[in-house]
């Protein structure tokens, strides 16, 4: 960071403990709290910088992977899957679980081939 202004050096650290909250779960508002801007603050700022704007949704994607973790765990712990779904419905009712991502459907088996050993066939 030799050179950086302390502009600089503040926007990094800003942009590290966004992101460090992201990465813990932290909704926007607690975030935004944490970081001392209300809602219309961050939209601003959103608006004018495309950087602090995708660093938002980075923040927000790595919220979504921590929540699910920890329902994930908790419910291993019960061992009830049904409390996972429900509680991530009920905290990201638009994100799509896991098992109904877009992912390319598997490769069809290949058919299985006889093939001859000593013996005969297997």
């Amino acid at each position: 960071m030799e050179g950086w202004t302390d502009e600089q050096v503040a926007e990094d650290a800003l942009q590290r403990r966004i992101m460090s909250l992201g990465c813990q779960g932290y909704t926007r508002a607690e975030i935004g709290a944490e970081v001392g801007m209300n809602e219309d603050q961050m939209a601003a700022r959103e608006a004018d910088d495309p950087v602090f704007a995708r660093l938002m949704v980075r923040a927000d994607e790595a919220k979504v992977g921590w929540w699910a973790r920890q329902i994930l765990a908790e419910c291993e712990a019960t061992g009830d899957l049904r409390l996972w779904v429900v509680a991530f419905r009920m905290r990201y009712p638009d994100a799509p679980l896991p098992w109904e991502r877009n992912t390319p459907p598997a490769p069809a088996p290949e058919p299985h081939q006889p093939r001859w050993r000593r013996g005969g066939f297997y």
